[in-house]
């Protein structure tokens, strides 16, 4: 028969693995699948920002001023890589497809071509391109119609 301070030890020592356990468990959770979600989710945001903030420039390729242009284009191309990287680092990216929360691989990949051409006609490029091309990424990463 077990003592009662052995049945108190057990429990303890049972509550205090259950509890490493359980955290433990939520810490791999939040670093390997909600943590890259959120930056993904954070670099999508900054796109959005950038396609408002830099509208006056993309759609008025060359006629700005050229320190204006050239942080456009830098920071434009900056944006679709980093959505490559952000959605790369997500594991299980197929998982949150099925679900529905992220777009297809090949829409991400699209969507950061499209922020890569923007960059590459801030300078010089035609106006209409770059719209469509704004609509494309708005489309691809399901952004709400974003007012210029």
């Amino acid at each position: 028969m077990i003592s009662n301070l052995t049945k108190i030890i057990l429990t303890s020592g049972l509550t205090i693995i259950g509890g490493i356990t359980i955290y433990v468990a939520g810490q791999l959770i939040a670093r390997f699948f909600i943590d890259p979600y959120h930056e993904y989710q954070k670099s999508v945001g900054e796109i959005a920002d950038a396609l408002v903030y830099y509208a006056d420039v993309y759609s008025n390729p060359g006629s700005g001023d050229r320190q204006r242009m050239d942080e456009a284009a830098k920071i434009l191309r900056e944006k679709g890589s980093l959505l490559k990287v952000c959605a790369y680092a997500i594991p299980k990216y197929v998982w949150f497809v099925k679900r529905g929360w992220l777009p297809q691989w090949e829409i991400i990949m699209k969507a950061s071509a499209a922020l890569i051409g923007l960059s590459n006609n801030v300078h010089q490029g035609d106006a209409k391109e770059n719209n469509l091309r704004r609509e494309e990424i708005i489309q691809a990463l399901r952004l709400p119609p974003l007012r210029c």
